[in-house]
């Protein structure tokens, strides 16, 4: 595994600038999480693209707060790349871990938009609903949470 990714980042590192300039590395939820990402990331010199889904089924333990693991992966993209990529998605509970439900979780989503502070982000959401998902995502972060009511109504 070790010697595996090793080799990835010589054999990325020696692809002609063309070939560079479109690939990205992602964590995913079964062998290769965050953190082994960033350090193939390193070797090769090529962004990250963070997915949240993937990084909840299998976590980095070096980064117990997910504000600086996104923080390390962002700082993967140069000025040329772009903004960072991200993923975000909600588990199905009904299958696997690692499958994405049909929508997306406001809460959930609210959470990991903080997460990324600043930094301005591409995010894609990975909703069995497609387009769906994502207005009726709009439409959760629109209305105000009972939660929020209440604080407002306290203050």
């Amino acid at each position: 595994r070790k010697a595996g990714m090793a080799r990835f980042g010589a054999v990325a590192r020696a692809r002609p600038d063309g070939v560079r300039r479109r690939l990205t590395l992602e964590n995913d939820e079964h062998q290769f999480g965050a953190q082994d990402v960033l350090q193939m990331a390193r070797q090769a010199g090529l962004p990250v693209v963070f997915d949240a889904l993937h990084d909840a089924v299998h976590p980095s333990p070096d980064f117990p707060r997910r504000g600086d693991l996104l923080q390390a992966c962002f700082a993967t993209w140069g000025p040329a790349d772009g903004p960072p990529d991200t993923h975000f998605s909600t588990q199905d509970a009904a299958k696997q871990a690692g499958a994405h439900g049909w929508g997306i979780d406001a809460t959930e989503f609210a959470r990991f938009a903080a997460d990324t502070g600043l930094t301005a982000v591409d995010c894609m959401l990975e909703a069995k609903g497609k387009e769906r998902a994502l207005l009726q995502l709009r439409q959760d972060l629109a209305t105000p949470s009972p939660t929020t009511q209440e604080r407002s109504a306290v203050s």
